[in-house]
């Protein structure tokens, strides 16, 4: 609460949230648990992360993922993620310091999509038109035979 005191139009604390695009793209720096959805959410808005814990068994690799990647900054304890909101406040470079990490890691999954839509096309290929299933259409496809000898 004491940096809420010292910097009240500064910082804004918000419980859980639906609309975390509206808070993502206003934030300087968005602090949270390392669940994947929130870590990608947030590099779309490039914005820098501070982790203050994780899921044990199902999100491990992420607080190394962020520092490896140098996306934000893992701080377990409230009092380290205090201590980092204290320096960059007083020391706004170290929010831009991670700017071209972020940049460089949103344009890398940015084309994930479209590379993985690539390569299940040249490995599937349709074998009846998409059938309406409810409100959806699915598309059944088979895998295309191995022109590669055996």
């Amino acid at each position: 609460m004491r940096l809420v005191q010292t910097h009240p139009r500064q910082l804004f604390l918000f419980p859980y949230v639906l609309d975390t695009t509206s808070l993502l793209t206003a934030a300087d720096v968005v602090i949270g648990k390392a669940g994947p959805n929130f870590i990608f959410e947030t590099i779309q808005r490039l914005r820098p992360l501070i982790i203050s814990g994780h899921l044990a068994g199902h999100e491990d690799g992420n607080p190394a993922f962020i520092k490896k990647a140098n996306l934000g900054w893992v701080e377990p304890t409230p009092e380290k993620v205090i201590t980092r909101l204290e320096q960059l406040t007083q020391k706004s470079a170290l929010l831009h310091s991670k700017d071209k990490a972020l940049q460089k890691v949103k344009t890398q999954h940015a084309a994930a999509g479209a590379n993985l839509q690539k390569a299940l096309t040249q490995l599937l290929e349709p074998v009846q038109t998409p059938a309406p299933v409810g409100r959806f259409r699915a598309l059944f496809v088979q895998p295309r035979r191995d022109p590669r000898p055996r």
